[in-house]
């Protein structure tokens, strides 16, 4: 159990990360619809300008509404901004960013998509998984349950060889041999047999004695 858990604390940090770190670049961003969207979340809560705050302290989330979400609702809640799942949705998708002059870009701009796939692979210290980038906590993440289900997979291998080798060991101690049982029984037979022989050949013998003996000159 204490397994399990260790495995879903390390889904709602990267789920946190999103949640946090990737909304709030999102933020920053520009749809390209008419009114160029700004200020919207990617995942979970719709409402724009509301975001969600890791506390690295406690290693809690907090939603907008300032409650403070467990492990599995953390998990729970990284789902796409409904906003965005809409048929015109996909321009809300906060892709362009500013220009230099301050200028938000063009409908071909991509400024803000850039710095967006970037967090993946940086690293601040400040984030959901620590101090390494994204990738990285990925990475070693999928690691550790790589090497934790090579090690359940031993272990159960091993004890399906104990099994095997107690239920070989109580065959043999009391089970039974059908090959074995065949052959005394055939064993017992041939002995029977030869016993009913012998038992015939000495009734004869004691009723020749018996019923012949002394009736020569009669």
């Amino acid at each position: 159990m204490q397994k399990n858990k260790g495995a879903m604390s390390d889904l709602a940090k990267m789920s946190a990360f999103f949640l946090d770190t990737f909304n709030d670049q999102h933020r920053q961003g520009y749809g390209i619809d008419a009114a160029n969207t700004t200020n919207i979340n990617f995942f979970g809560d719709s409402t724009a300008g509301a975001g969600y705050t890791w506390n690295a302290a406690t290693s809690t989330l907090t939603d907008n509404n300032g409650t403070v979400l467990n492990t599995i609702e953390t998990i729970k809640a990284l789902t796409v901004n409904s906003s965005l799942t809409t048929e015109s949705g996909k321009n809300l998708i906060a892709a362009r960013g500013t220009l230099a002059s301050g200028a938000t870009e063009g409908t071909a701009g991509t400024a803000n998509a850039v710095l967006l796939s970037t967090l993946f692979s940086k690293s601040s210290g400040t984030t959901a998984v620590g101090n390494v980038s994204l990738n990285d906590y990925y990475t070693g993440l999928m690691s550790k349950l790589g090497s934790k289900s090579a090690a359940v997979d031993d272990q159960v291998t091993q004890e399906k060889n104990i099994m095997t080798t107690l239920s070989n060991n109580r065959q043999a101690t009391s089970g039974v041999n059908w090959d074995e049982e065949l052959t005394n029984m055939i064993r017992f037979q041939k002995g029977y047999s030869a016993s009913s022989r012998c038992l015939t050949t000495m009734d004869e013998m004691l009723d020749k004695l018996i019923n012949s003996t002394g009736v020569v000159g009669r």
